[in-house]
């Protein structure tokens, strides 16, 4: 009895297996030449949301949003970047990344009209999805003292814009972060199909090789296959319609659950899960409905008391 589920009166019997991607572009960095102005962009307030299963609500991901930014006006001016950062957790869809970027004074407001022009593409493109999302271009007290070298970040830019995120087979362009000489990208691609996964994982591999980063995968787990018609589901089914009058509602995940890497090892195994309501999970509006909580808790008591011996 896996208690990992967010919806009350479900039972989940499946779910996708997945596996995470990491690319590393080892960069050098240069001192800033005089005559150069710093910038911050921040793009925020998106909804975020768990990489499983709010993939499918085509919500905006940051990391793409400011890589389009960047790779506008680094093809358009010599604009440098100093830093970029997106993204905190492999699982949860990004909503907030930020870049300092280096201008030519010249070009300062040009550059700062193209950002705003290209922002309010994705805004509009996101209207629906995500509609709190903003914009903050700032200027810096002082410019950064280094940037990337301009090769290596271009091509890490059009390889996060090129790779997929979106649904089954998904991938969620998760992290992006710049230290210590190297621009690192992670992601966590998910299906219920294991070759399906591993095939769109090489895809992406494939991007980031081609654009110079050395590539690798890591922590790869099988989906978890439902078993309908089990014995188990069926004490969950009836025990549930004597405490609630109701049928309970037979499932299957887009989100990963422990359930897949016990059952890898343990294919005998009958396995089921269930959970209290929880909505936007790994999102900052993350929240659990209290009553279902302890609905759950009952209906997990009553589960174990009919569990009959074997």
């Amino acid at each position: 009895l896996n208690l990992d589920s967010e919806e009350e009166g479900e039972l989940c019997t499946g779910c996708a297996g997945g596996v995470d991607g990491a690319a590393d572009f080892a960069y050098r960095t240069y001192k800033t030449p005089e005559g150069f102005v710093g910038y911050k962009i921040t793009v925020k307030g998106l909804k975020g949301g768990h990489s499983g299963m709010d993939i499918s609500l085509f919500r905006g991901n940051a990391n793409k949003i400011i890589c389009r930014l960047l790779e506008a006006v680094i093809s358009e001016y010599d604009v440098k970047v100093a830093s970029i950062t997106g993204g905190s957790l492999r699982n949860a869809i990004p909503f907030e990344a930020e870049a300092e970027i280096l201008v030519p004074s010249a070009d300062s407001r040009k550059v700062k009209a193209l950002v705003e022009k290209k922002f309010e593409e994705s805004k509009f493109e996101y209207q629906y999805s995500d509609p709190d999302m903003i914009l903050i271009y700032e200027k810096q007290s002082a410019p950064a003292a280094r940037y990337i070298s301009p090769k290596v970040i271009g091509k890490a830019v059009k390889a996060i814009l090129a790779c997929p995120h979106g649904v089954e087979t998904s991938t969620n362009m998760a992290i992006v972060r710049t230290q210590k000489g190297h621009l690192t990208v992670h992601s966590l691609t998910r299906s219920s199909i294991d070759a399906a996964k591993m095939y769109l994982a090489d895809s992406i591999r494939y991007v980031f090789e081609l654009a110079g980063a050395k590539y690798s995968t890591s922590g790869a787990y099988s989906g978890w296959a439902p078993k309908l018609g089990t014995p188990m589901i069926k004490v969950l089914e009836d025990t549930f319609k004597s405490l609630f009058g109701k049928e309970l509602k037979i499932t299957a995940t887009h989100g990963g659950l422990e359930c897949a890497i016990m059952g890898a090892k343990y294919p005998n195994w009958e396995m089921v899960s269930i959970g209290p309501t929880i909505l936007y999970p790994h999102s900052p509006d993350e929240r659990v409905n209290i009553a279902s909580v302890a609905e759950t808790w009952k209906f997990l008591v009553a589960v174990l008391e009919n569990i009959p011996e074997k």
